[in-house]
């Protein structure tokens, strides 16, 4: 035998009452019903039965997610259109505890929705698999369901990204990730990347722009690029490759000599 304590004496008229049932994927479908609370017995005498039985329509009308705010559709449907609004707005008049009985809302849409007062009404919210349970068995099956979701979404999220991938044409992951290993980083400093770019303006690869600024330094690619419009280079970007590359002096005109063609580079 159960025993289970005496509700108190200050429990309003209505009480919604929430469970979440687990389903698959980590997601939980939420189920609502109003229960009768003692309070009932003195808003009966406060109101009247007349009164009390609107209200319990009112409070019928319920969501699964333990909303009651009904639509005048809604209530015209269970108490009829005749008078429908003017016995709503006697609630609005009536009070209980301090407050009225009903309150009317419009949204900016125009529409309107009734509600319930506070005092009348108390919201429960329960979990049988994580009430029912020890406390460390109910932080397991908490874990348990998150790592579930982070999983399936993650799932989610690669097929959905393959698929796109596919109607659309694009490289997959695996192809950016290979292209961007095979290209080479951005210098950091101001003057390598000058560098970098010096070269790529002359048709130097920016992968071996990148190298030669690496292995070489920036001064030394840059210089040589400053030299390369006072020497005769049919291919500009493969002499400017072989003179950092061979470490190539200033060209004769340069400094004072009678100019010289520079042997043909072989880089």
């Amino acid at each position: 035998m159960i025993f289970s304590p005496p509700p108190p004496s200050d429990e309003p008229p209505f009480i919604v009452e929430i469970t979440n049932h687990a389903e698959k994927h980590a997601k939980f479908h939420p189920t609502a019903r109003v229960l009768l609370g003692t309070g009932l017995q003195s808003l009966a005498r406060s109101v009247g039965l007349t009164v009390l039985g609107t209200l319990v329509v009112i409070a019928s009308s319920v969501t699964a997610n333990g909303v009651i705010a009904p639509s005048a559709r809604t209530l015209s449907r269970a108490l009829g259109r005749l008078f429908l609004r003017r016995r709503l707005a006697r609630l609005t008049r009536h009070t209980w505890r301090g407050k009225p009985l009903l309150s009317i809302v419009t949204s900016e849409g125009g529409r309107t929705t009734y509600r319930l007062s506070q005092k009348l009404v108390e919201r429960r919210e329960l979990s049988p698999a994580l009430t029912a349970a020890p406390q460390g068995a109910a932080r397991s099956f908490r874990e348990a369901i998150i790592a579930q979701s982070r999983s399936t979404y993650a799932n989610t999220k690669e097929v959905a990204e393959r698929e796109i991938n596919a109607q659309m044409g694009w490289a997959s992951a695996d192809e950016r990730a290979e292209t961007r290993s095979k290209h080479p980083t951005q210098p950091k400093d101001v003057t390598s990347r000058w560098a970098v770019q010096r070269l790529v303006r002359e048709g130097v690869d920016y992968s071996l722009a990148v190298k030669l600024v690496k292995d070489y330094g920036a001064e030394a690619v840059i210089q040589q690029v400053k030299w390369l419009d006072s020497r005769k280079a049919k291919n500009r970007a493969r002499f400017v490759v072989g003179a950092i590359m061979q470490g190539y002096p200033a060209p004769d005109a340069l400094e004072g000599r009678p100019r010289v063609a520079p042997p043909s580079p072989d880089p």
